[in-house]
């Protein structure tokens, strides 16, 4: 009994909180909600339930966690954030409730759950309730702003959440809206269409009220959005002005673009057409300031204009603007046009040759080999018809499909008329032209002439870049022209490549056997007029086993003092399932024989491990391996030569070399010119000479001064310079050297000042 008691107050143990224990006698007879929802509408949250209580004086409460993505490096994943309270949601009275305040992240996954609560007891939690605020969430009703004038309705709409700041809808420019529209009358019928941000309702009765409402739409999405609040309008009656330009069409044929409309004014008008590019239309901003003139249709006096100088791809609206003489102006009603949509494609031409046992047939594209927007946006095919041109009302019709602009058909009758006519026809845009006027031709008979077959015939691949070459048929008497043929391991029957009577001998692969894995075979013969050779086929030819792979291009290579970092691009671009390795191999100069190989898969690369400022070559190998385990081993480059760099190391050590030598040298000179100061001293001393004006004086035999000068010089053996210095006019200095003249003497020993 005491076991079990304690067994029976364990859990009111375990809780925290001021409650009956369950199994006691306060057990709450509280029931959890059930059916929890959630509604979004824009970013409005609003969590809904149900209860099935019977208890009075019960509240509800609520909490959410959610769940989100970290991109920290140290905890890179998910996580999720503990219960919390939901804002919006505490002691609700009813069974519903909002909580947009507490959701801010629209992109991740929430949880969130509910209970019941009375004083002193709460249910068990309701079932949680998954969603991710985003996919849940429903488009909000436009605003709408209506303007009745003229027989029209002028409607501007203002997308979903124009205003707030918190946007579920971001990228507003992706709305499409509907308009439904319809009689406020007890029979009154809807009408559907799709209007732009700012547009008119026309083709309405006047004087009559109608009622509209509009949704916003995301078509990419597949989502549609909650529909306007109604709006009723009445109509006005509109004024017929016969200014204006009426019945306003287009017509167009191989992408060249006509106006047309009807002129209902008696008296003289001119016109200026102008143009909108489409998408302005879908801008939530006046458009009204941003028409065009088109060139060479303004001020005009016909009634028909050629936009087509204004037309690329997108969409366009077009409208006339009448002008009377009284400067009065009236816009006609707008036209849109999509030129792909708008556009008829005209019959091609077709030019009919015949050989023997083929018809060649040359077709003409409609608009011209020049229209690149036909050629590239409509993915022409063409159907031809061809039968014998028989009194048995034309013989059996036969139909043939091509995607080329070059045909035959084969196993005819010689002698024989053929008539053909060719129409063009796009499945994308689901158009097709009239067919091409009837071209016959009569094939040719029997013949017994015969002209060689091609020799040399080979497939040349190099980087999956596939060509057929052979050798020229050298005939006299007229060109010898080629055909060539294709069949796969899939289908046996022979097909035409592009390459039909060309006068070149090789003929490249075209871009529907580009497939590396297929197995193809080609053949080929010579034809000279209505003359043809025997065929002459290749072996089975599988890309991935026969092409040859290039060298990579090398795009740099950075010496450094230890490495070569090199950059490549890959010879061809890979497919899924490729992995390619590039074989490097290297040596240190270009003489030695020793090679070293590095393998990567990389395109950015180092050789590393070398000698600086050192010489070393390089060549680089492409190895493609294929889902299918096969292996081609690339050519080699040719040999790439650079030189490493020194290192900083080296560089300083050099540069401690060099300052320590300087020093050196400038410590032994210094000490040179110590020791030997005087030898140099008397080396670089200039020899003493006598004035000239002096000389020629003292050199003058009747001078007696010379003996007494020569004598004291041998007296004394020391260097000597002696100045003499006489008056101007004396006599004194004729007769004695020690007489009145002054003499200075500065001697020394091998020293003269």
């Amino acid at each position: 009994m005491r076991r079990a008691a304690v067994a029976a107050l364990l859990p009111c143990l375990l809780v925290a909180l001021p409650l009956r224990c369950a199994g006691g006698p306060g057990q709450t007879s509280l029931k959890s909600p059930q059916d929890i929802q959630v509604y979004v509408v824009n970013t409005n949250f609003t969590l809904r339930w149900n209860y099935t209580g019977n208890d009075t004086n019960v509240t509800f409460s609520a909490e959410y966690r959610w769940t989100f993505l970290s991109y920290r490096f140290e905890d890179f994943g998910a996580g999720e954030t503990e219960w919390k309270e939901l804002l919006g949601c505490q002691n609700v009275t009813g069974t519903e409730c909002d909580f947009s305040s507490a959701i801010t992240e629209y992109y991740d996954t929430h949880h969130v759950r509910v209970r019941a609560e009375r004083t002193g007891e709460v249910s068990p939690w309701s079932n949680v309730f998954e969603m991710i605020p985003y996919f849940i969430a429903q488009i909000g009703p436009p605003g709408i702003e209506l303007q009745s004038t003229n027989g029209i309705i002028k409607i501007k709409v203002s997308p979903p959440e124009g205003n707030q700041v918190r946007k579920m809808w971001i990228a507003h420019l992706r709305f499409k809206y509907n308009l439904v529209i319809w009689e406020n009358s007890s029979n009154a019928e809807f009408r559907s269409q799709s209007i732009s941000p700012t547009d008119i309702i026309d083709g309405l009765a006047p004087d009559t009220t109608y009622c509209l409402k509009v949704q916003a739409t995301l078509p990419l999405e597949s989502q549609e959005g909650l529909f306007s609040p109604i709006q009723c309008v009445k109509t006005t009656c509109k004024v017929n002005d016969l200014l204006c330009a009426t019945n306003v069409s287009v017509l167009a044929l191989n992408m060249k673009f006509h106006l047309h409309w009807s002129n209902q004014y008696k008296h003289h008008v001119s016109y200026n057409v102008q143009y909108l590019i489409g998408y302005l239309k879908e801008l939530h901003d006046d458009y009204s300031v941003k028409w065009l003139n088109v060139p060479d249709c303004e001020n005009i006096t016909n009634t028909q204009c050629d936009f087509s100088s204004v037309i690329t791809t997108g969409f366009y609206y077009l409208r006339v603007q009448a002008m009377s003489e009284y400067n009065k102006s009236c816009l006609s009603k707008e036209v849109k046009v999509d030129p792909l949509v708008t556009n008829e494609i005209g019959p091609p031409g077709v030019t009919v040759d015949a050989s023997d046992v083929l018809l060649h047939i040359q077709i003409s594209p409609p608009g011209g080999s020049e229209c690149e927007v036909m050629r590239d946006h409509y993915d022409l095919s063409y159907r031809i018809l061809y039968w014998k041109n028989s009194s048995n009302n034309e013989g059996e019709i036969k139909m043939k499909e091509i995607k080329q602009t070059i045909g035959t058909v084969a196993d005819l009758t010689p002698s024989t008329l053929y008539c053909v006519k060719v129409q063009a026809f796009s499945e994308v845009y689901n158009k097709s032209s009239n067919f091409s006027k009837e071209e016959c031709i009569k094939t040719p008979g029997e013949s017994s002439l015969h002209l060689p077959a091609p020799k040399d015939v080979m497939v040349y691949s190099y980087n999956f870049r596939s060509s057929l070459r052979w050798s020229p048929v050298e005939v006299d008497g007229g060109l010898v022209l080629y055909t060539v043929h294709f069949k796969t391991g899939a289908f046996s029957q022979w097909d035409e490549m592009n390459c039909t009577r060309i006068a070149r001998t090789e003929c490249h692969f075209p871009w529907s056997l580009k497939q590396r894995r297929w197995t193809v075979v080609l053949r080929v013969r010579a034809e000279l007029g209505r003359v043809t050779s025997d065929w002459v086929k290749t072996d089975p030819f599988v890309a991935e086993r026969n092409t040859t792979i290039g060298p990579p291009k090398l795009n740099s290579v950075t010496a450094r003092s230890d490495s070569l970092l090199i950059s490549v691009t890959p010879p061809f671009a890979s497919e899924a399932g490729d992995f390619l390795q590039y074989h490097v191999s290297y040596w240190e100069n270009a003489t030695t024989t020793t090679k070293k190989e590095t393998r990567t898969s990389n395109t950015l690369f180092k050789i590393g491990d070398l000698k600086e400022m050192t010489l070393y070559c390089f060549r680089i190998q492409v190895e493609l391996m294929t889902h299918s385990h096969l292996h081609l081993l690339g050519l080699q480059s040719v040999p790439e030569c650079h030189t490493t760099t020194i290192s900083e190391a080296t560089r300083a050590g050099y540069i401690i070399l060099v300052f320590l030598l300087v020093l050196l040298f400038v410590a032994v000179g210094l000490s040179l010119l110590w020791r030997h100061h005087k030898t140099i001293k008397y080396w670089f001393q200039p020899p003493l000479e006598i004035p000239s004006h002096f000389e020629e004086y003292l050199k003058d035999p009747n001078m007696p001064v010379l003996e007494v000068l020569d004598n004291y010089a041998e007296d004394d053996p020391h260097d000597s310079l002696s100045v003499v210095l006489c008056g101007e006019g004396s006599q004194a200095c004729g007769s004695s050297l020690d007489g009145q003249g002054h003499s200075h003497s500065i001697s020394g020993d091998n020293e003269v000042t």
